[in-house]
């Protein structure tokens, strides 16, 4: 009968430990499910980059920009992205020499811009644009890995 008595209390505890174990592991598996799908996109990044790479490498001299990339981090977690610092206007006045320059240097070429100089400009715009995005996933990728790694310990502990 003391046996009995003793055992009551313990199985409100191991259920509370089994809920408890329960939850960790489902959270384990969101985790690792977003983890996965942040892999794709990082991987879908990656082969758009390469691509657009490939192009803009296809010519021998690189085209220069007058634009900036800025980033924007925030606090707890760092959203990269590009912002476009190049003027409204058509033309942009030189600092130093004070003359005015055309702001799309395609159009220092004249009216017969090489098709290839156009190809390489539109792909080299798209690789600043994907490369913001790609730091950002690779960085929500370390965190949700951070989380992985607490997550394991805290269930190896309930074992």
């Amino acid at each position: 009968m003391a046996d009995v008595e003793q055992q009551a209390p313990m199985i409100p505890q191991a259920r509370e430990k089994s809920e408890q174990k329960k939850l960790l592991e489902q959270t384990l598996d969101d985790l690792l499910e977003r983890y996965l799908l942040l892999l794709d996109g990082y991987q879908t990044l990656q082969a758009e980059l390469n691509s657009h790479l490939a192009s803009v490498s296809d010519i021998q001299r690189p085209l220069g920009s007058r634009g900036t990339v800025l980033t924007s981090i925030a606090s707890s977690s760092p959203n990269f992205c590009v912002l476009d610092t190049l003027p409204s206007s058509s033309s942009v006045v030189d600092a130093e020499t004070g003359s005015q320059h055309p702001s799309d240097p395609l159009q220092w070429f004249g009216i017969l811009v090489p098709p290839a100089l156009k190809a390489c400009q539109r792909d080299f715009k798209a690789v600043v644009s994907c490369a913001p995005m790609i730091a950002s996933v690779t960085k929500e990728m370390k965190d949700v890995e951070i989380e992985v790694r607490r997550t394991r310990k805290r269930l190896s502990k309930q074992s």
